[in-house]
Formats: structure tokens, sequence, C-alpha cells
């Protein structure tokens, strides 16, 4: 499985009432959306909030003087419903669906819409997103967010690496050869902070009003300004929800839920200035989807190359076939599995927000 934890708040679905109560309290996300509503709204509009969760930003619109309609495809919806009620805002029109049975009375002023997962794309909310955008959003009409940026870094924190490694070292007298690698060979959320990256760089940026899909493949090219070690990638992402109100998640920004999802190496990549890196990452796609087989996840996909050596995951190698072994290994020595020495999370996170 992808975005492997020891302990990760995200693990349950959406139905688990303490998956909503994470993301509440993380103040940056909440307060963020609340801003950027309150500046964007002007009353009377038609706003759609979609994947609602508890309602809460269909309230801060509804506050704002919007009429608006909410799309949530959980029972949660029922909750919602009566904690809107329970607020102050009776008249929002709650939708137990998702946006191919959504009937509106007319189209939107503005989406809005916490659709982002882990490094933006742990979750398939864009595609459905997308289909809504087309077809209920006025022409003219706004999206929050309005743009998405994913940022990447090297990261150059060998405890980090030490600790993926920690059962190559047959702890205990015990040989675990057939995971021990796995650790090296498999995306996880991690929180880490500005001493344990290299060279921050942008992978991509999504334009929430033209985006037509989500993309197969990210890339960039990346040089450090010191010789340094690395042992893989951080990615996050940053979103512009309004003018002058961005929602950061990466190692410089203040702390949220979403952390940042490590893409180790299957090996440590020595990097020298005048030696650029081509960085190319693909996303999980079909993330609901994926999850319901049993023994796999969505899948991410990263290579590194400093035109001389190439280093490359394809975590679907790392899932095991029906007979018992894995797919496959990495090209280039091990490949990888999850933890962190600090944060270790292993999160399921295929369902709308709040």
């Amino acid at each position: 499985m992808a975005l492997h934890t020891d302990s990760d708040p995200h693990q349950g679905s959406y139905l688990d009432v303490s998956t909503h109560k994470d993301m509440l309290r993380d103040v940056v996300r909440t307060s963020a959306y609340h801003d950027a509503i309150r500046q964007l709204v002007r009353p009377g509009d038609r706003v759609i909030d979609f994947g609602s969760g508890t309602g809460v930003l269909a309230i801060f619109a509804a506050r704002a003087g919007a009429r608006v309609e909410a799309i949530e495809r959980t029972t949660m919806v029922v909750h919602a419903r009566e904690i809107a009620r329970r607020s102050g805002c009776p008249s929002i029109r709650f939708h137990h669906g998702d946006q191919r049975s959504f009937e509106g009375e007319e189209r939107a002023d503005l989406i809005v819409s916490e659709w982002m997962g882990h490094a933006v794309f742990y979750e398939s909310m864009l595609e459905p997103l997308i289909a809504l955008r087309d077809r209920w959003l006025r022409p003219g009409g706004k999206m929050v967010p309005a743009q998405v940026s994913i940022g990447c870094a090297l990261v150059t924190d060998d405890a980090l690496y030490e600790d993926f490694g920690f059962l190559e070292h047959s702890p205990y007298g015990i040989d675990f050869g057939p995971i021990a690698g796995l650790p090296l060979r498999q995306s996880h959320l991690v929180a880490l902070d500005d001493s344990q990256i290299e060279a921050v760089t942008e992978l991509g940026r999504l334009d929430m009003l033209s985006v037509a899909r989500s993309p197969e493949l990210l890339s960039a090219r990346l040089e450090v300004s010191r010789a340094v070690e690395a042992y893989g990638l951080a990615l996050w992402f940053e979103a512009e929800l309004a003018p002058g109100v961005a929602l950061g998640t990466g190692p410089c920004d203040p702390p949220t839920h979403w952390r940042q999802v490590f893409l180790p190496f299957p090996q440590p990549l020595a990097a020298a200035p005048g030696r650029p890196l081509l960085l190319e990452v693909r996303p999980p796609r079909n993330v609901e989807a994926m999850d319901a087989l049993e023994g796999e996840g969505a899948a991410w996909a990263w290579r590194v190359s400093d035109g001389e050596q190439v280093l490359a995951v394809d975590e679907r190698e790392s899932w095991p076939s029906p007979g018992g072994a894995s797919h496959g290994g990495a090209k280039n020595g091990r490949v990888s599995d999850g933890g962190d020495a600090r944060t270790s999370s292993g999160a399921r996170t295929p369902s709308p927000h709040e």
C-alpha cells in the first residue's frame, strides 16, 4: 500500500468522525478557507460546496450571505444538515450524492472544495470536481482554490533514511530479507522541516478554471547549490485560495494535517553544483478503485537522473503478487516501504473532505 505509517489519523473513512475532527483541528487549513470565502463571497452569490463533509465550508459561505448548495456523497450529509441548522444556516441545500447525480437550481458564482489529498493527488476528487465545474460554474465564476502548485525538494536527512532501512540490519538476529527493502520502495507521509531538505523547486501547477484532467507526469530540473547526499524527494502543495490567501503544506510552512509525501531513492544519490538533476514523478490515479483491491493501493512512481546515474521506483513493484512475492524490484538497487524517524504515516484518504 502507498503512504505507509505506524499511526495515521487519516486511516479511517470519511464516515469516521475522528477523521473530520482531525481536519477541523487543522487551524491553518480551516482558517485559510474561512478567510478566502469571506473575501470572495458576496450576498446573494450562488455557491456550491463540493465534498462538504460536516458542512463547515458551506456554513462559512452561508454566513457570508450566499445561497449554498452542498454536495456530499457519504451519509455524513445527515449530520451536516443538522449541524448547519443548529448553526443558524437552515437554508443550505444538502445533496446526498456526487457530481453526476447533482441537479442545482442554476449555475454557481463560486465552487469551493477542499479536494486536495496528500501532495495533491492522493485522493480521486480532481476529475469529479472538473466535471462539476464544467457543468455548474457560470462563465466568469470562481474556483476555491484558484490555483494549486506542487512543491518538491531533495531530502537530505540520513537519519530518516536509516530508519527506513532498519529491517536490513537483521534486528533480533532475524533475516527480514523478503520485506527488508520495502521501506525504500514505497511512499510515506512525513513531517519535515527546512533542515531536512535541499533545493526547492516546483513540479507543476494547476489552474482550477482551466485544468482538464489530472496530470500523468510531473517533471522538473533541479540543481543544488552545495554538495549533498540525497535520499529521496519530498512533495507537498500550495493552494491559492483567494488573492493574498494561500495555504502551504511544505516543510517551511506551519504544520498541517497533510504533512509531506516522502519518495525514497533506492540508494543515496550524491548531488553536486553544476550537475543538474532531472526529476519525474507520476502521481497516483484512480485512488478509490485501486484501494478497493486487496493488498494494493494507489501507486506513485518516481525517477531521478543526473545524466550518468538513474534511480527509479514504481510502487506497484512492491505489492505482493497472488503467489506471495512482490511484483519486482526497483531499478538500480533497493526500492521502497514506509516510515519516518519523526512522523511516519500510512494514510488511506480516498473520499471528500470538509
